[in-house]
């Protein structure tokens, strides 16, 4: 049994109180369970660990792994679907094997903050090598009117999923730092 279940066993079976309407069933402690009152309770629980922000870095964390292996599948289509292999096509995995690793190291919560923060930093950093390299193809484009469409749709994509991480990493700094302030504007 998980911790809400017990949890409610407890408060049902000290108060034996039934709300109206609920089905009720006995329980080897000799108290009884409303399951309409449960199942109320477990999706409160399920709110607000949804809102927790330990939670929420747990999963930065992973969604710092799947980065770093979408940023490596990227790289690998980009070389099985050309037939030059340019170090350009490389710069996908060069970020994404230290973004999965961050990923890995923020999975333990006491290096957590500073190997989210690198990863963040590192993804950022991808955003700024792709919208130069996006910058280049758009002057080749408009020079010579032709451009490698697949070189430009596998830097677009690296450029995609750098900027998805590192504004879902902002936006977790900055929802644990609202939720820090009302914790210390509610204490005395």
């Amino acid at each position: 049994m998980n911790r809400v279940t017990r949890r409610s066993l407890v408060t049902s079976c000290e108060s034996r109180a039934t709300p109206a309407g609920c089905v009720i069933e006995h329980h080897p402690c000799g108290g009884q369970r409303a399951d309409i009152a449960e199942k109320r309770e477990l999706g409160l629980n399920l709110l607000r660990r949804r809102w927790d922000p330990l939670f929420r870095k747990r999963l930065m964390a992973r969604f710092g792994i799947v980065s770093g292996i979408l940023l490596c599948i990227d790289t690998a289509i980009a070389l099985f679907g050309s037939l030059n292999k340019a170090p350009m096509l490389f710069i996908p995995m060069m970020l994404g094997i230290p973004i999965l690793f961050f990923g890995v190291v923020a999975l333990n919560p006491h290096r957590r903050r500073q190997a989210l923060a690198t990863a963040a930093t590192l993804g950022a950093f991808g955003c700024l090598i792709g919208f130069g390299q996006l910058a280049h193809f758009f002057s080749i484009w408009r020079k010579q009117g032709v451009v490698n469409l697949h070189s430009t749709q596998i830097v677009s994509l690296m450029v995609a999923i750098c900027i998805v991480f590192s504004l879902s990493y902002l936006w977790t700094v900055v929802q644990s730092g609202r939720q820090r302030g009302r914790r210390s504007a509610a204490s005395p």
